[in-house]
């Protein structure tokens, strides 16, 4: 999943596009993907960056309802997002403020995964992974685009841990993922 954002400050910024990719196998079988009204004036960086509008974001639904057809979307199943925590709390403060449930679901990071695939690398931005990965890359700071870049980027680090992982490594996968329910399903296969 991706979020893009009004700026970087989650107390004052707010949610201006939401979306999500669902993979099984692999393969995309669903995608969700909304515009989120700000309820404030977007500043020149984010119209650049996202090439959106207030036109169009002040036309979108209420962010109630995006928020909702978003939880029915995600439901319990493990949430992927590159620097998750942005995104998570994002997503989070937007959740509370509308006086919604949170999102049942582990969070992933694909960000942290890649940086244990691809130590090495110089770089683990995402436009550098899609890049390198040699993964499509659509329109950046959108949230669909890189939602999908996100998960493509998280199952070849996966599939890269797989293998070339030492036994050391997954001794301490094997760790990692007997603290949380969202990690064991990373490193046990399932």
């Amino acid at each position: 999943m991706d979020v893009e954002t009004t700026g970087l400050d989650f107390e004052t910024e707010r949610l201006i596009e939401l979306a999500a990719v669902r993979f099984e196998n692999g393969s995309v079988v669903a995608e969700f993907q909304a515009l989120l009204p700000p309820g404030k004036t977007l500043t020149a960086i984010a119209r650049l960056l996202t090439g959106l509008n207030e036109t169009e974001l002040n036309a979108a639904p209420p962010v109630a309802d995006t928020l909702k057809a978003f939880l029915a979307f995600a439901g319990t199943l493990p949430l992927v997002a590159h620097n998750a925590g942005f995104d998570g709390t994002f997503l989070r403060l937007a959740l509370e403020r509308e006086e919604l449930p949170p999102l049942p679901g582990p969070w992933l990071d694909s960000l942290l995964l890649a940086r244990a695939a691809w130590p090495e690398w110089e770089n683990h931005r995402l436009d550098f992974l899609a890049g390198r990965l040699s993964i499509p890359r659509d329109a950046e700071h959108r949230a669909l685009p890189d939602a999908r870049r996100a998960g493509e980027v998280f199952i070849a680090a996966q599939r890269s841990l797989r293998d070339s992982a030492s036994p050391a490594t997954w001794q301490m996968f094997a760790k990692l993922a007997a603290t949380s329910a969202g990690w064991k399903l990373v490193f046990s296969g399932e």
